[in-house]
């Protein structure tokens, strides 16, 4: 089974419509990052070996909005290494950072 296309609606209006391309192919697998200089040890791939089809474009239109955006994927790798720190941000320069923490309790 594939989806290819996906209505949201809030009362009687329609919000968006996605539409995935038949362009449809499970993408290549990740290969272990290896160091040139040999000083480091290889990066393994990051999950098990993975067959899911992905869409190669994605289209999204928002009615009455005027809003129309093509995703296009053209180099997909699953589950390729990820590097340490690869998802962090550092704040804009003057930023100030306030951390949150939430309790269990109520």
């Amino acid at each position: 089974m594939r989806l290819v296309e996906v209505e949201v609606r809030q009362g009687k209006a329609t919000c968006s419509i996605t539409r995935s391309s038949r362009t449809i192919a499970p993408p290549r697998m990740g290969k272990p990052q290896v160091d040139p200089d040999g000083i480091d040890p290889p990066l393994p791939v990051s999950g098990p070996v993975c067959q899911a089809e992905l869409a190669r474009r994605i289209h999204v239109e928002v009615p009455g909005k005027d809003e129309d955006v093509l995703f296009r994927y053209e180099d997909v790798t699953w589950n390729p290494p990820l590097t340490e720190g690869l998802f962090t941000q550092s704040p804009p320069p003057g930023l100030q950072v306030e951390r949150v923490t939430c309790d269990d309790e109520k």
